[in-house]
């Protein structure tokens, strides 16, 4: 069976429930699927988040509905090794996104974006790691890794209280397509380059709420 098939396979009527160390629903994950092509409102909430996190990702640009839509469409949505879910409150308010590429030996712990204030202790890491641990047990695949930007401190926090080993350090290089387009690479030959890439590693065991 498909790697994105089997997490469909696993859904309770269409969602993931995620719970608190004291049992309590705090959320919904429900992976994005060709319905969502359709979805305005969430695609324009994940154009904005994409807009507002852009120092999250390593390809950097203006941020449209129409490319949202079209990345969903053909990238996306085609790979049987991709899966990103939405993230829901209790009250089903739409409030970020989360996702897991497969790599057979490892899975990639994918942009994790909550765009939306949620007044609930720790929302974001329980999330995180109810998410891991779902994706370990479904997939069967132990090793879980990451790559990060240097200069995202908010971010090299979080991942450290999930529980990720911060590992080599990688220079990046802008490379540009456009004028306000460019593409952040490893290149081990910069000196005192501007940021770098971190690579991170954990195992399913050591996810702990």
């Amino acid at each position: 069976m498909e790697f994105k098939s089997k997490f469909i396979q696993s859904l309770n009527n269409e969602y993931f429930f995620i719970r608190d160390s004291n049992n309590k629903e705090i959320a919904y994950l429900s992976i994005v699927t060709d319905k969502d092509l359709d979805d305005l409102e969430f695609i324009q909430k994940i154009t904005d988040w994409r807009k507002r996190f852009a120092n999250c990702f390593f390809t950097v640009f203006e941020p449209k509905p129409e490319r949202t839509r079209a990345w969903m469409e053909r990238s996306l949505l085609p790979n049987p090794d991709r899966v990103l879910c939405k993230i829901f409150t209790t009250d089903m308010n739409l409030v970020g996104h989360v996702g897991i590429i497969n790599h057979d030996s490892f899975v990639e712990y994918d942009y994790f974006i909550k765009g939306e204030k949620v007044d609930i202790k720790d929302f974001s890491l329980i999330v995180g790691i109810r998410f891991l641990k779902w994706v370990c047990e479904v997939s069967g695949i132990n090793v879980i890794r990451a790559f990060v930007r240097s200069d995202n401190q908010k971010i090299i926090d979080f991942v450290q209280r999930t529980g990720f080993r911060l590992g080599e350090r990688h220079p990046l290089k802008r490379n540009y397509l456009d004028p306000d387009e460019y593409t952040l690479e490893v290149d081990e030959d910069i000196i005192n380059p501007e940021v770098y890439m971190i690579e991170i590693e954990m195992n399913a065991d050591e996810l702990h709420v």
